[in-house]
């Protein structure tokens, strides 16, 4: 036993000095030292190897000093800028390890030249003040630039070829001209005559599951999704005659702002000393006009604008105070009520969906503040009804330097609203629950020869029901929306065989003599003319913002332009340009023999035969009588010199966009990283997580 014990004395005194130790100490160092170390923590797993939280936390610290170089952002610019709202801390990391594998260097020249466009004095700012050292700087720099370095190499696919090129030039720059006679169902239309019972009933049953927006006929009864909504207006206009305001206000507001309330005067223009003479067979001089001169207004002359102005200051701060408590009124119920993870919105708090509930504070409030707020409750509309209902027409809430307007805001409750797990940019508003904030309702004001929009309702809503799109149960809901269509179909069944009659004519003598043939249709309501639109294309781009939604649905870039006397109609377009090919011929059309189609044939015929065809489009419930007037290609020279080279940029632009889009796709960036979370109880979440230990700080220089 002596023998193993002098065998053994050293390990048995470190022992007993560390049990020393942690007696001296306490517990706390024993189990700081035994706990697992919450850095270490695996959240997931990407290229087969683990990701703990402290990884996740250092990549934290690279975005916040992006955010930092990037006052304007913030925070963490949605993780970086990358235009996904949906993005996580862990997608950048994610994205990061991803440019490592793929071999992406980043110089330190290129570092540099970022680093040299900010300034100085900001640099040393971060350093002294932040204990933002510059190595970290370039640390997180290196590691934005190889994501955007890596996401680049995708976009070599975006180049166009020259057979796309050319056929985008030829379809957005190649144009014709046409001239059309138009005969709308409108002029014969019959407002009064009776619709039977039966022909009401055949309407329905054709269009009543299909909306008139999507139908080939234009008519269509089946409705969209709608919502009901209970609100609260405080107007201004309103609220604005209720508002005193006192004399010394008047004063002290003009004293401080005289130059905002000028007036035009007109005065001489100064007259030269001396006069060049004139001989007195010269007529004499015309004396110069008097020129505008803008002066400061007296008190006497501005008092009624500065009142006006005050009184409207005044009750717009008056209206937002109303609303916001309002509002804080009917929030407080859903201030407790956590967020059920699986729908992504609150559970109905009790008491909340009370029929009366928002009309009682809306008396309350009214009667504290001793202004009028407005109660309604809105019929069931869909979102573009909403757009245009009476209060709420023009209503938006700011957020950030974007806004949603009301229309959005209020579709966005289930079952619109579809829930996304772990999405972090969601908006879903739960039934009953007030929107977040109040809306402004803008009001047009034509100012000094410019249009401005101001505010001139505060208003708060709340969605209270909702109907998904649906066919009408029965004719009864729709009668009168029927009977109106019915009267117009026959409207544009009679107008049919006058347009007949005028394209046999004009395919003798050509459309601009065709109505000398018919002289009753020169007179009446709708009045019926030639029409000359300017020339257009075959295809022009949609709007930019549906431009990547319309690539991501595999749809085209391109829709049809705008016709003078026409509007929007692919039909109308297609059917022009089919025209423009070789040997093309209009289909056969029986029209009976009249006395003027008899006379149009007496008629000498025109050289070259005028090119004319019939266009019936019952969505827009006319027919066109339309002639080729003649095409307008595009010239070679300018292709070369100018419509290519846009073209191209213009492809290779969208296309890009489209294929960034994708790469930036949260799915998208996991499946291509092998990334699965790992889920383990109490782990912190990635937004926000656990603070490894800090680094060893470089030195500072």
């Amino acid at each position: 036993m002596m023998k193993w014990l002098r065998a053994h004395t050293k390990q048995i005194m470190a022992v007993v000095v560390l049990l020393a130790m942690f007696s001296f100490v306490g517990g706390t160092a024993l189990v700081e030292i035994l706990a697992p170390n919450p850095a270490k923590q695996v959240f997931g797993r990407a290229f087969a190897q683990d990701m703990t939280q402290g990884e996740l936390s250092f990549a934290r610290q690279d975005v916040e000093i992006l955010d930092r170089l990037s006052p304007s952002q913030g925070p963490y610019a949605k993780i970086w800028q990358f235009g996904n709202p949906d993005l996580r801390l862990e997608h950048w990391y994610l994205l990061y390890l991803e440019s490592q594998k793929s071999g992406v260097e980043v110089s330190d020249q290129e570092i540099d030249r970022d680093l040299q466009s900010l300034p100085a004095e900001f640099l040393e700012m971060l350093r002294t003040r932040e204990r933002i050292t510059p190595p970290a700087i370039r640390q997180a720099l290196r590691r934005q630039m190889a994501i955007q370095k890596n996401a680049a190499r995708v976009t070599g696919a975006a180049m166009p070829s020259e057979a796309q090129v050319k056929h985008f030039v030829a379809e957005t720059e190649d144009k014709i001209r046409v001239k059309f006679i138009s005969i709308p169902a409108e002029r014969y239309l019959e407002p009064d005559a009776p619709v039977s019972d039966a022909e009401a009933q055949a309407m329905f049953d054709a269009n009543k599951d299909v909306k008139a927006s999507e139908s080939e006929t234009g008519f269509g009864y089946k409705y969209d999704d709608r919502v009901k909504l209970q609100y609260i207006v405080a107007s201004i206009s309103k609220i604005s005659p209720q508002v005193d305001v006192s004399m010394d206000a008047i004063k002290s507001y003009w004293k401080a702002n005289k130059a905002q309330f000028t007036k035009t005067i007109y005065v001489e223009p100064e007259t030269p000393a001396s006069q060049p003479t004139t001989d007195a067979t010269t007529q004499p001089a015309e004396p110069p006009a008097p020129q505008p001169k803008q002066v400061e207004k007296s008190f006497s002359e501005a008092r009624p604008d500065v009142e006006r102005l005050l009184r409207e200051r005044n009750a717009t701060q008056l209206a937002d105070q109303a609303v916001k408590k309002a509002q804080n009124a009917l929030a407080k119920p859903w201030q407790d009520v956590k967020t059920d993870p699986e729908t992504g919105l609150k559970p109905i708090p009790a008491g909340a969906d009370a029929p009366d509930a928002m009309k009682v504070v809306a008396e309350r409030i009214s009667q504290e503040f001793g202004v009028p707020l407005d109660y309604a409750e809105s019929d069931w509309i869909s979102k573009d009804e909403l757009m245009a209902y009476k209060d709420l027409r023009g209503a938006s809430l700011s957020a950030g330097q974007s806004a949603i307007t009301l229309p959005e805001y209020a579709f966005n409750v289930p079952p619109f609203f579809e829930h996304e797990e772990g999405r972090t940019s969601e908006m879903g508003q739960q039934l009953y629950q007030p929107c977040e904030a109040p809306f402004a309702g803008m009001a047009p004001l034509f100012k000094d020869g410019t249009l401005e929009y101001k505010p001139d309702r505060m208003i708060v809503f709340r969605v209270i029901a909702t109907s998904e799109a649906k066919a009408p149960d029965t004719l009864a809901e729709v009668r009168e929306k029927v009977d109106r269509d019915v009267r117009i179909q026959r409207g544009y069944q009679k107008a049919e065989p006058v347009a007949r009659e005028l394209y046999a004519v004009a395919s003798r003598v050509g459309v601009e003599k065709t109505l000398d043939f018919f002289p009753e249709l020169k007179t009446g309501t709708p009045l019926i003319a030639v029409t000359t639109p300017p020339s257009f294309p075959h295809r022009q781009r949609i709007a930019e913002p549906q431009i990547l939604d319309a690539m991501k649905e595999g749809k085209s870039t391109l829709g049809p332009p705008s016709v003078t006397g026409v509007g929007l109609s692919e039909q109308f377009v297609d059917a022009c340009y089919e025209m423009t090919e070789p040997g093309w011929t209009p289909e056969p059309i029986d029209v009976a023999e009249t006395e003027r189609t008899a006379a149009a044939t007496t008629q000498p015929a025109l050289d070259p035969a005028p090119i004319v065809r019939l266009v019936s489009i019952p969505k827009l419930r006319r027919h066109f009588v339309v002639e080729l007037a003649g095409t307008e290609p595009v010239d070679q020279e300018k292709f070369e010199s100018t419509l290519r080279k846009s073209a191209y940029f213009r492809l290779m632009s969208d296309r890009r966009a489209l294929l960034m889009t994708d790469w930036f796709d949260p799915e998208a960036i996991e499946a291509r990283t092998g990334f699965e979370r790992v889920a383990s109880e109490g782990a912190p979440d990635s937004t926000g997580g656990i603070e490894a230990p800090p680094p060893p700080q470089p030195p500072m220089f």
